[in-house]
């Protein structure tokens, strides 16, 4: 067995190209039942298949035959979708033997991977053969009865569920007698396999049986399924039934409720949920009991807690088969081969299946070529006849022309001109017949040309509707991206917009600041006039440093006035994204670059922001310095 990958590794999983089978629409079987038949493996599924047939359950003509010493008398189960639920536990990383149930991820997986269309095809097609009630009987169905449950609803069919129970210890036994696993993992595989059926359906369309009771009873048993679907019993089917195929033979163990607290590895949930299901399965306690659907909850929600740990153990039992298989006793061996035997038989039964239907196809095909051939054969014969019938017109014609040479030649003379005339007369008949010939020959292959491009135009047409089809899906879904990408771009835009705001009021307090400054100019400059008359050195010191700090502020202005130039060229660049924007609405591929674009440009205005923001502060604190440098002058005069 091969190791299980992460269940965060199934999206990576590629399934095989779905095989499509004939779409049949739900009208044809919308008024079709579908038993299904759900249990943990050796439950007792395929008796009560067996009974389910003599109610006028048909399962199918491509069943999987009987294995000596696993099932003899047959699994009833419908060969195609058997190894479609096998293929669907493939990819996802699970199988029949795992602990943990399936997820809404897992469900996920499949219908994007083709599954789930491959399972409605395939279930029509089944109950449209198989009407007017078809049975579904796969244990693995219990596993993947989630996915399944989706696809009848999905299928508008009236489903009916019977659900096997048989005592936990026996199951267990019985796969530890055939070297499958070990005691706990049986138990946690029924656990499975009936909490999984009991939280995937609400059950008041269903039956449950046990399986000691249909042993000891199975009139009473088939009744109670009979009763619960309104179906009639075959009493004459149901006599054989009772003689020639319940064995009690097959009841190797049989053990009390109570016995379940003398092994130790039964953890106490399986008891509670068993103990139910006899009381549902004998009729003491009904599916709408308050209590029991109040216990159902509770254990999903047990079930639930359970999952970590039961996927490591997924993985630790695939590691640990890997090395106990080399060490297995030798009647587990044999019946593991003896298994995979069955399962090659299964696949070559399909093979051969396939061989058969393509073996049919070409004699048709072959019989096709006969039957043109023989056509063929019919069209030339009669072109013949045709030939030979003009041959024999010619002949003829030819006679009366030299009879009427002869009985002319007294009169040649006196007729010539009309000898003439018939003789004109005579080659245009001829180049008529000829002209007539041809234009047969040329309409007949017309019209078979014509044929062919009939035939090519239809197969065309059909290729045409198909990638119209495409065309649409890939049209619905660029229009989904276009709009998601065109939100996008609203929103970025809006940040733009949101961003010039905040740049406008940037200038403005770049044009109140470049305002204060002037005044401040001023004041120095009287400050300065002041101060030359006072004291000549001080005037020079302060008109130094008044020339030093206009140096800074033309400097300032210089940057500013860089800044509003790039702050154009931002706004043109703008204006140029507004127009590629508008382009960009018939082209999908490019919206992605722009976003990136315009992505970048805020960036850059965030930027421009920040250098204006510290431009301010420098001149806040310039001004700051100023104002003191102004008052220790005015002191210090």
């Amino acid at each position: 067995m091969k190791k299980i990958p992460a269940r965060s590794k199934r999206l990576e999983k590629k399934a095989p190209a779905p095989r499509i089978v004939n779409d049949y629409s739900v009208n044809q079987i919308k008024n079709n039942k579908l038993i299904v038949v759900l249990g943990m493996h050796r439950s007792g599924t395929s008796v009560i298949a067996a009974g389910l047939q003599l109610m006028g359950v048909v399962f199918g003509d491509r069943l999987l035959p009987g294995v000596k010493g696993d099932n003899d008398k047959g699994y009833y189960e419908d060969i195609d979708l058997n190894a479609l639920n096998i293929e669907c536990l493939n990819v996802i990383d699970s199988d029949w033997n795992r602990l943990s149930a399936i997820t809404a991820i897992d469900i996920a997986v499949l219908k994007k991977q083709g599954y789930f269309l491959r399972a409605v095809n395939l279930l029509r097609q089944k109950v449209r053969m198989n009407a007017p009630i078809f049975g579904f009987k796969d244990p693995r169905v219990a596993k993947l009865l989630p996915f399944w449950k989706q696809v009848f609803d999905y299928c508008k069919l009236e489903v009916n569920y019977v659900l096997a129970v048989r005592h936990p210890l026996s199951v267990v036994n019985s796969l530890i007698k055939r070297g499958q696993m070990f005691a706990e993992q049986g138990y946690f595989l029924w656990l499975v396999h009936v909490i999984t059926s009991m939280a995937a359906n609400s059950f008041n369309n269903s039956v449950i049986v046990d399986y000691d009771r249909m042993m000891q009873s199975p009139d009473n048993e088939i009744n109670r399924i009979a009763t619960a679907f309104n179906l009639k019993i075959d009493q004459a089917a149901l006599v054989t039934y009772k003689t020639e195929f319940i064995d009690q033979g097959l009841r190797h163990t049989t053990y009390e409720l109570d016995d379940l607290f003398l092994d130790d590895e039964c953890p106490a949930i399986v008891w509670e949920i068993y103990s139910s299901l006899l009381q549902i399965a004998s009729d003491k306690i009904k599916f709408d009991d308050v209590q029991y659907r109040s216990d159902i909850a509770r254990w999903v929600n047990e079930f639930e807690r359970l999952r970590c740990p039961l996927e490591l153990a997924d993985k630790l039992l695939a590691q640990k088969q890997i090395v106990s298989v080399s060490d297995a006793d030798p009647d587990g061996k044999i019946l593991s081969l003896n298994r995979m035997l069955h399962d090659k038989d299964v696949h070559i039964f399909n093979i051969e299946a396939e061989l058969h239907r393509l073996a049919q196809q070409l004699n048709s095909q072959s019989q096709e070529i006969v039957d043109r051939d023989t056509q063929l054969a019919s069209l030339s014969g009669l072109v013949d006849e045709k030939d030979a019938a003009l041959h024999r017109h010619e002949a003829e014609l030819e006679g009366q022309k030299l009879q009427l040479t002869s009985q002319n030649q007294v009169i040649s003379e006196r007729d010539s001109q009309i000898k003439s005339l018939n003789n004109t007369l005579l080659e245009r008949d001829q180049r008529n017949t000829d002209k007539l010939a041809t234009m047969v020959c040329e309409r007949n292959q017309v019209i078979a040309e014509h044929e062919e491009q009939l035939a090519r135009l239809k197969l065309d047409i059909e290729k045409k509707n198909n990638f119209i089809e495409d065309l649409e899906k890939i049209k619905q879904d660029s229009d989904t991206q276009l709009a998601s990408l065109s939100g996008l771009v609203d929103e970025k835009d809006a940040a733009l917009h949101r961003y010039e705001a905040e740049l406008e009021g940037q200038k403005l307090q770049l044009t109140s600041q470049n305002q204060v400054i002037s005044e401040r100019d001023s004041q120095i400059k009287s400050l300065n006039n002041t101060l030359l008359e006072r004291d000549q050195r001080n005037t020079d010191k302060l008109a130094t440093m008044v020339c030093e700090r206009n140096q800074v502020i033309a400097e300032h202005e210089e940057q500013l006035a860089r800044l509003k130039l790039d702050i154009e060229k931002k706004n043109n660049f703008i204006e140029d994204l507004e127009k590629i924007k508008q382009d960009s609405d018939t082209q999908l591929a490019s919206l992605s670059g722009l976003v990136d674009e315009k992505d970048v440009h805020i960036h850059n205005i965030e930027e421009h922001l920040v250098q204006l923001d510290r431009q301010i502060e420098f001149y806040i604190l310039e001004k700051n310095m100023l104002n003191e440098q102004i008052y220790k002058a005015i002191t210090n005069s």
